[in-house]
């Protein structure tokens, strides 16, 4: 499968800072300027990161408000910029018990974030239906379902094996709820070197955990099936 070249920016929302330094505050006429000025230095493409990673399930009603209004930018990417939209995740992460306690403007990330077990069957069952169901209200126009490899995510002992479990099981969703888009593969940090950190960063013994090449790994799994839509950021 051939992807077009894309030239884009990724909006990133993790901070609460107020208006307008931080996107999550953005209205639809700041993305509308925002868009028009990317469109004239040439870009074609925006990813927009909008922290579903500590939403709680069910969603408050600012979370509604702001995945609505997301779902309206990445039409206005379409119809009015002639631009691609794609929306990024934390591999894992959804919101937790206190998450609901925050409106979405407000809301700290990490104080937020439950990191599911992707080697548990029903963790990622439960991780898959949330977000089979934000992308069946909010985000089934999208060009591409980007998932970063960690920074957020993550979890301790779990190995690149269950990492592409993951990718595969939300490939799966997006084939029913986004059957154009493609999945995105973004490699950073490294699925086990960034869970080996996490290790160390609470005092675990990281001494006899191997370092392995994470994306060689992953990649070698994800090419056994070069017909489906996925690619990869780097």
């Amino acid at each position: 499968m051939t992807i077009a070249p894309y030239l884009g920016m990724y909006v990133h929302m993790h901070w609460s800072y107020g208006h307008p330094y931080a996107a999550r505050t953005w209205t639809i006429e700041d993305w509308r300027g925002y868009a028009s000025g990317l469109k004239a230095l040439g870009f074609n493409m925006v990813s927009i990161w909008p922290i579903t990673d500590t939403m709680p399930d069910p969603l408050t009603p600012s979370d509604r408000a702001h995945l609505q209004k997301i779902s309206r930018i990445v039409d206005m990417l379409h119809d009015e910029f002639g631009m691609a939209a794609m929306v990024t995740f934390g591999p894992n992460c959804m919101g937790n018990e206190v998450a609901a306690q925050y409106t979405f403007e407000d809301r700290p990330f990490f104080k937020t974030e439950l990191r599911l077990n992707p080697g548990d069957p029903r963790e990622l069952a439960r991780l898959i239906d949330f977000r089979r169901r934000l992308m069946e209200e909010f985000f089934s126009r999208v060009d591409g379902f980007v998932i970063i490899d960690s920074d957020p995510g993550g979890y301790i002992g779990s190995t690149n094996a269950d990492f592409v479990r993951l990718l595969w099981a939300h490939m799966e969703m997006l084939e029913d709820t986004a059957p154009c888009a493609t999945l995105y593969y973004w490699m950073w940090m490294g699925w086990e070197r960034y869970n080996r950190y996490w290790l160390w960063a609470q005092g675990g013994d990281v001494s006899g955990i191997p370092e392995k090449d994470d994306c060689s790994e992953v990649l070698a799994e994800l090419v056994k099936q070069p017909g489906r839509r996925w690619a990869v950021m780097s």
